[in-house]
């Protein structure tokens, strides 16, 4: 986060990002702040992004909760394409199924036990989830979040995370 604060570049961005993996692989917040660092809006692109997040979250043991950076790159790429076209984007074939496959992943799978973070998976999948018309997966994660909101990404929404939250809830029929 410091590193996009001072800008202070892509080559010393990564060089940090590698640092703080060395000493937790799986860290989430690392992970978290290099697919932010790696977006099109930070000078990244949208292809470097999503490439970033497939091979984070599957290059990770199942049941690590890295597999949000899919869902957050799809968020982070329907944020950039905004209104219709970022509708359209969302409910591509293409996009659910590789929500689903990251979902699998991450939390749908036995061993899905993070140390932090858990809400956040659970609040991110059920955005991308529900911006994707998947309303069955959507309220699986509204479910196991335990109508507990997180600022984050659902701050994307009407500027009132709370409010979405409970209106892309409802729509899930939860």
């Amino acid at each position: 986060m410091s590193g996009r604060g001072l800008e202070v570049g892509p080559v010393v961005a990564r060089r940090r990002f590698e640092a703080a993996v060395r000493r937790d692989p799986y860290h989430l917040g690392a992970h978290q702040q290099r697919l932010q660092q790696v977006c099109e809006k930070w000078n990244g692109s949208h292809e470097e992004m999503h490439a970033f997040a497939r091979e984070a979250a599957f290059g990770a043991p199942v049941g690590t909760p890295l597999g949000q950076l899919v869902a957050l790159a799809h968020i982070e790429h329907w944020l950039a394409l905004d209104g219709d076209p970022g509708v359209a984007y969302m409910r591509r074939p293409d996009v659910v199924a590789s929500l689903h496959q990251a979902a699998d992943h991450a939390y749908r799978h036995p061993e899905f036990a993070p140390r932090t973070g858990r809400l956040q998976v659970f609040n991110s999948f059920a955005m991308a989830f529900s911006m994707a018309g998947e309303r069955a997966a959507a309220r699986e994660c509204f479910e196991a979040s335990g109508g507990l909101v997180t600022e984050f990404p659902w701050s994307y929404l009407d500027g009132d995370p709370v409010a979405a939250y409970r209106k892309h809830r409802s729509a899930a029929g939860r």
